[in-house]
C-alpha cells in the first residue's frame, strides 16, 4: 500500500522537476543518481544532505541544472508505514536545516521554487487542518457541508489505506494515494519541527532500502548519505 501511494508522488515529483529543468534550475536533484562537473564541487557540511546541498550551491554560482528523462537507478521500497515515515520525517528535517543554512544561495526564482515546491508542501497539514475545522463551524452552509464530505471521505479512504496496509493487502489504488498522502504530510510537518527545534539526521538508519537486508545487518552504525527519492523499484531520473 506505501510502495503504491509512493510512485504517485514520484511521478508527481517527477513532473515538477521536469519542468524545473525546462529552466535550467532543478531544484534538489535525485541522491540516487545525479552527476556534476568536478570543478564544481565543494566540501560537503556532514549534517546537510548532498543531493540538496550541491545543487543549491550550484544554482547560486550561475549554473544551470537539468533534468536527464533517461537517467534510471534501482533502489528498494520501503517495507512499511513505520520506514516510509521516518524516511519522509528525516528527508524534510534535512531539507529544513539545509535551506536555512544555505537560505543566502536562495535568490529569484530558486527562492520561489523553494516556496512553492518546498515550503508549501512540507506544512500542507497546516490549511488543511484549518479548512477542515472551518468546514465544520460552517456546516450550515450546503457548500460547505459539501466542503466537509468531501474531506471526511478523503480522509476516511486514508484510514481505510491504512487498515488495509495493515492487513497486508494491495491493490486499492485510490486507497492507497490517499494513505500516503496523510502520512507524507504528517511526516514532514513533524520534520519540519524536528529541522526547526535542531534535531539532526547525519547516519542514515535503514540501509535495506538499497543495500538489500543482509548488508544492512553489519552496517546499521554506518554514517553516510541518505537517498532523497521517493519509494520505488526504478529510480527517479
Amino acid at each position: 500500500m506505501v510502495p503504491a501511494g509512493g510512485r504517485a508522488f514520484l511521478n508527481y515529483e517527477a513532473l515538477i522537476k521536469s519542468l524545473e529543468g525546462r529552466l535550467g534550475s532543478v531544484l534538489v536533484c535525485d541522491g540516487a543518481i545525479f552527476i556534476q562537473r568536478r570543478s564544481l564541487f565543494v566540501e560537503l557540511r556532514p549534517e546537510l544532505a548532498n543531493d540538496l546541498e550541491l545543487p543549491l550551491y550550484i544554482g547560486a554560482a550561475g549554473k544551470w541544472i537539468l533534468y536527464e528523462l533517461g537517467a534510471r537507478s534501482l533502489e528498494r521500497t520501503t517495507r512499511s508505514a513505520r520506514e516510509e515515515f521516518a524516511r519522509r520525517r528525516r528527508i524534510v528535517a534535512q531539507g529544513t536545516l539545509g535551506m536555512w543554512k544555505l537560505r543566502s544561495c536562495l535568490r529569484g526564482l530558486r527562492a520561489w521554487q523553494f516556496l512553492s515546491h518546498k515550503l508549501l508542501r512540507w506544512l500542507a497539514l497546516v490549511p488543511l487542518a484549518l479548512v477542515l475545522v472551518s468546514s465544520i463551524f460552517l456546516a450550515r452552509s450546503p457548500v460547505f457541508a459539501w466542503a466537509l464530505g468531501l474531506q471526511g471521505l478523503f480522509y476516511a479512504s486514508g484510514f481505510a489505506g491504512w487498515l488495509l496496509d495493515r492487513t497486508g493487502v494491495q491493490g486499492f489504488s485510490v486507497l492507497a494515494m490517499a494513505y500516503y498522502f496523510v502520512l507524507a504530510n504528517l511526516a514532514a510537518l513533524r520534520g519540519f519541527v524536528d529541522g526547526c527545534t535542531g534535531r539532526r539526521f547525519s547516519t542514515w538508519e535503514i540501509a535495506s532500502l538499497s543495500r538489500g537486508q543482509r548488508q544492512a545487518d553489519g552496517n546499521k552504525k554506518s554514517v553516510g548519505r541518505h537517498i532523497s527519492s521517493p519509494p520505488m523499484s526504478e529510480g527517479e531520473p
